[in-house]
Order: C-alpha cells, then sequence, then structure tokens
C-alpha cells in the first residue's frame, strides 16, 4: 500500500511516499495486568490495560494494519492468544511481541528502560514461526537476564539472535530516579534504531533529535492501553525488489527481516492541519504523533468504563460497596425488592465511581503527570546538550593534546638530523686527503727498482723511466 511515511537517511528525517506495510508495533491487551503504577489508581485496584484480544485484532485489521502484534509487560501470552486467533481466521500475519522492563544496573530497579523485543516467533534467523513453548521458553530467560543489567540484557538479546528496540526511551519509566542526559545519550551509543511513543509529548522531540545525531533508524508505536488509540501510529517496513525499489513485505519472517535491517519508518492516521505548509519536526510530532487532548480524554474515559466492566476483584468490590450500601440499605428498599435494590444500588455505585474516576483523571492525574513529564523532559533534554558539549570539548582538547605530540615529536626529530648533521660536518672537515702509493707493475716496477739501486733516491738521480715503458723500435731488415 501507497504511505507517506516518515525515515531517517543521512542524519535527516524525511517524508516520502512508499510502497509498504504497517504494523502497531507497541500496543497492549489484558495480560499487561499489573496495577497503575500510582496511589490512587493502586488503592482503587486500576489495572494497566482491559482490552480482549479479539478487540484488539478487530481495530488493527479495520484501521488498516496489514500485521499484527501484542507488546504486553514481561509477558507474551497475549500475543500468542492473538497469533492463535488469527490462524483460526486464516490469517498469518502476527509476531510474538513483548516489552520488557530492564534495570539499568545489575538487580536494581530504581532505574529502570523499556526493551521491545521484536519477533520472538522468529528468534536467532528461524524463518518459520517458533511453537508456543519456545518462545514461553525464551520469555523465561529474558525475564532472569532483565535484572542483570541493561547491558546484559541487551548481549543476550544479540547472542539469542532477539531483534530489539529500545521503546521510548526519553520517556522516564521511574520519575523518582530519572535518567540523566548522560545515561540516555551512552544507552543510545551503539544502537541502530530508536521507537517513538504514540502518547509522548516532547519525549518524542528528544528522540527524533537523537535519530538524527546517530543516524539511527525510526520506528513507531501507538503504546495504547485501551482500544481508542489502536493502529493509529505505526511502523511501516518494506523489502527492496530486484531493481532496489522498496515493496511491501509479504510474510512476518520479511517483516522482521526488515525490522533488522533497518528498512523501517513510521507513520500515522492523522494528517498535519492545511495551513502548515512548510512542517517542521514540533509539528509532526504535535499533529501526528502525540496523544491529543481529545484522544487523552477518550482515553480516560474509555480506561474508567473498562475498570467498571472488566475483572472484578476484593479491591473494586469493597471500594464499590461503599456506594452499594447506603443505596441498597436506605433509598431503594422502600419501593423495589431487596433484589432489585442491590443490583440498582451496585449499578449506580459503578456509575459514580465511573464518572468519579474520569472527572479525577481528566482535571487531576494526566494533568499532574503531564506537568512533570514536561519537566522531566526538558531537564534531561538540557543534560542531553550538556553531555554532548561535554564530549565536544575533550574531543577538542585531545585534539590539541595530539596535535602538541606531535609538534613535540617533530621537534625531537628536527635536533636529532641536526646533530647528525653536525657530526657529518665535523667528519668530513677533519678528515685527510690519502696519499696516493700506487702499485707499480711489470717492467716499470722492474725499471724503478734498478735506478734507485744505481743512483739512489734523490730527486736528482732519479732517471726518467718513461723510455723503459715505450715500445722498441725494431730496425728495418734489408732485403
Amino acid at each position: 500500500m501507497l504511505r507517506d511515511v516518515y525515515i531517517q537517511e543521512n542524519g535527516k528525517i524525511k517524508l516520502v511516499s512508499m510502497d509498504c506495510s504497517s504494523i502497531d508495533l507497541h500496543c497492549h491487551s489484558k495480560y499487561s495486568n499489573s496495577f497503575i503504577p500510582h496511589k490512587v489508581t493502586r488503592f482503587l485496584g486500576v489495572r494497566e490495560c482491559y482490552t480482549p484480544i479479539k478487540k484488539i485484532s478487530s481495530i488493527l485489521e479495520k484501521r488498516g494494519r496489514e500485521y499484527q502484534t501484542i507488546s504486553d509487560h514481561d509477558e507474551v501470552e497475549g500475543a500468542l492468544e492473538l497469533r492463535r486467533y488469527r490462524l483460526k481466521k486464516g490469517h498469518e500475519d502476527v509476531i510474538v511481541g513483548g516489552e520488557y522492563t530492564v534495570a539499568i544496573e545489575p538487580r536494581c530497579f530504581d532505574q529502570t528502560i523499556h526493551v521491545n523485543c521484536v519477533g520472538l516467533d522468529y528468534s536467532n534467523g528461524a524463518t518459520s514461526p517458533l511453537p508456543d513453548h519456545k518462545v514461553r521458553t525464551l520469555n523465561r530467560k529474558l525475564l532472569r537476564q532483565r535484572e542483570c543489567g541493561e547491558k546484559e540484557f541487551i548481549k543476550f538479546c544479540k547472542g539469542e539472535g532477539v531483534p530489539y528496540v529500545k521503546s521510548h526511551i526519553a520517556l522516564q519509566c521511574t520519575p523518582k530516579k530519572p535518567l540523566s542526559g548522560e545515561q540516555l545519550y551512552r544507552l543510545m551509543e551503539g544502537e541502530d534504531k530508536i521507537e517513538l511513543n504514540g502518547d509522548s509529548q516532547l519525549e518524542n522531540l528528544i528522540e527524533l533529535d537523537i535519530a538524527q545525531r546517530n543516524k539511527l533508524a525510526i520506528c513507531c508505536g501507538t503504546d495504547a492501553h485501551t482500544k481508542e488509540r489502536l493502529g493509529n501510529q505505526f511502523t511501516v517496513a518494506w523489502k527492496l525488489n530486484s531493481e532496489g525499489e522498496p515493496t511491501p513485505v509479504e510474510t512476518p519472517a520479511e517483516l522482521v527481516d526488515a525490522f533488522i535491517n533497518n528498512n523501517i519508518g513510521m507513520g500515522s492516521t492523522h494528517s498535519l492541519p492545511e495551513n502548515i505548509t512548510n512542517p517542521s519536526l514540533a509539528d509532526i510530532v504535535f499533529y501526528q504523533f502525540n496523544g491529543t487532548t481529545k484522544n487523552l480524554q477518550r482515553d480516560t474515559m474509555r480506561g474508567s468504563v473498562d475498570y467498571v466492566t472488566y475483572e472484578w476483584g476484593w479491591r473494586k468490590a469493597i471500594f464499590l460497596g461503599i456506594f452499594v450500601l447506603p443505596v441498597a440499605l436506605f433509598n431503594v428498599p422502600l419501593v423495589l425488592p431487596d433484589f432489585t435494590a442491590w443490583g440498582l444500588g451496585f449499578g449506580g455505585g459503578a456509575l459514580v465511581l465511573g464518572l468519579s474516576g474520569t472527572a479525577l483523571f481528566y482535571k487531576g492525574i494526566p494533568a499532574t503527570e503531564r506537568q512533570g513529564d514536561r519537566k522531566r523532559a526538558k531537564k534531561l533534554y538540557g543534560g542531553i546538550n550538556e553531555y554532548i558539549a561535554h564530549l565536544e570539548t575533550e574531543s577538542q582538547r585531545e585534539g590539541i593534546i595530539e596535535l602538541k605530540d606531535q609538534i613535540e615529536k617533530l621537534n625531537g626529530q628536527i635536533e636529532d638530523h641536526h646533530i647528525e648533521t653536525q657530526e657529518i660536518y665535523r667528519h668530513h672537515a677533519n678528515k685527510e686527503l690519502p696519499i696516493l702509493n700506487p702499485k707499480l707493475k711489470g717492467f716499470t716496477k722492474l725499471a724503478r727498482w734498478f735506478v734507485n739501486l744505481y743512483c739512489g733516491e734523490n730527486k736528482e738521480d732519479l732517471v726518467d723511466t718513461s723510455a723503459f715503458t715505450q715500445p722498441i723500435e725494431q730496425e728495418p731488415t734489408e732485403e
């Protein structure tokens, strides 16, 4: 399918039109069943997600996602159930994912990040999906490794051939002890891709800035914990044909292969306003990838309805009992039977709770959380730039030191050459010409000896011996 998508190319985010496949790479199901980490929500027993598997599948298909996955927190059962459900419907279009909470340092969960493992059923180069029991075994290994620290977890993923990407890295997972700019930048060293979150704000801008600085491939998921935003933001993937042109992937295995080879980008169902003719990254993030106020309100309402509708437990029963008992004991029993009174009381309590929870989330928790997220994001971005400036300063300082070392080495070589030149000069200046005493040969030697013997060695007595060296003239013979 031809789509307008965003990709990273040569350190720049570009909008291109491309024939490719799509998948919401990061979404949650009812198997992400931990309590939301907030005092109020933990007291009420509000879980992270209540969305049934079948509902996720139908919504993603309706919104045009050719492939599907679920990335629950430290769990793969939701993705395995989705795969079985899709296979029963005759579709082989699911890859198994999981979002793992990984400690930065070994056995210390004061600071954590989320790592999205993509295609667990196609790990280690598998061309056909691994069976459920092998995926569960791999999941158990990953759960053990996440306690060993981020470095060991990533090392294990690479060793087992598990494709992964660090999720919404700028969204602080531990607000009480947030990551510093240096920590975050170091965490992305050596990585080749980064994932944006479909429900972040300034964090997405930080991640795109890191993607451009480090030339990282970009992908995206909604990180939806309700059904409202499923599939609105997505990752695109393609393969290259024989002519080098991008074409849609045809199997889940090809999708995982495209992810590994960074043939990925990101897309959104939301359009930019028509009055924006030259959009900036801030415009793109705000209008197409961030959770808008309207979407957040829908999420909140859906979360409240799901809380009342699904998974009743002792926490919920006790809390709702506060609303049920007054209605059942004092009002309705006067005109209605007890069973009906209890039913209406229970329903009224649930309704009051839902409306109260929605109002609380609208006005209180989201605003407070968003304000805190913005402050942390600004501080984090400042820390990143300070660290980058420090690195550049250190690099310049190292370059100056290296240049000084080279100059000193060159000066030493010049001095050595000068000393060597002086020694050569002195040697030649003091050198005496050798006395030539050629050896005499043949008749010349014999003549010199004879002359010296009879005439002495004085210069006045020396006889010109050149005549002895001339050839003998022969007298002409008479005929």
